[in-house]
């Protein structure tokens, strides 16, 4: 069984090897989030259903990638309210920037949804990868853990915890925002109380092109002091 497996593996793997680009589409699976605010209980209902209802876009080629959200605009347009609540949802439970990855230059650039370019030096995330397994539509797929430490707004520093499920028979290492780095694709992504979860996967053996954002950029730094500077 084991020796079945691992030919099955290697073959799936060379399949897809001969593909050099693909999009996967990202729905939100689910939002563990409790709210202890009786007063804003509504607002913050509202937020999650504009969350639960957003989809993303993973575009990726050999060297390359970007990651956005699919703007449902039926649902925003023309709506101040809902528009609100959608800006809301992304900057909370979802993701409130468009991620670029060049590999080939090591640079990744996150879009802010508040027009900010903000061009940082790529470097590998240190993943923990478990044996722990489980099938994700048709794919055997792997835990990986990643943990980083940020300041919160307490001024505490705290330990945020990214749990990724990957499918080694799908080769490419891209995921959701700016998670990456993995040896297979990115199925289902939790990053802290959101799971994004892969629900279309299309491949090619055509290089695709990415068009990467154009316009002044600004370091991580000098945007942190731009937002501090606005409150």
């Amino acid at each position: 069984m084991k020796k079945f497996s691992f030919i099955l593996l290697l073959f799936y793997m060379i399949t897809f090897s001969q593909n050099k680009s693909g999009e996967v589409t990202y729905v939100i699976k689910s939002i563990d989030f409790e709210n202890k605010i009786q007063n804003t209980k509504n607002v913050v209902d509202d937020i999650k259903k504009i969350a639960l209802e957003q989809k993303f876009l993973l575009s990726f080629g050999e060297k390359k990638s970007k990651f956005l959200i699919i703007e449902n605009l039926d649902k925003t347009e023309g709506n101040e309210k809902n528009r609100m609540l959608n800006k809301l949802a992304t900057l909370r439970f979802t993701c409130d920037y468009s991620y670029y990855l060049n590999i080939e230059e090591k640079l990744e650039y996150f879009n802010k949804n508040d027009g900010a370019l903000i061009k940082v030096n790529f470097t590998n995330k240190s993943w923990e990868i478990t044996t722990e397994s489980k099938i994700i539509d048709k794919y055997l797929c792997y835990k990986a853990i990643y943990k980083y430490d940020y300041l919160a707004r307490d001024k505490k520093v705290k330990t945020r915890i990214i749990t990724a499920w990957f499918a080694p028979s799908l080769p490419f290492s891209y995921g959701p925002k700016n998670y990456n780095g993995l040896p297979g694709l990115i199925l289902e992504l939790q990053d802290w109380d959101t799971t994004f979860l892969a629900t279309k996967i299309e491949l090619s053996d055509k290089e695709i092109e990415i068009d990467f954002p154009k316009g002044k950029t600004i370091t991580q730094e000098e945007y942190e002091k731009k937002v501090l500077s606005r409150n």
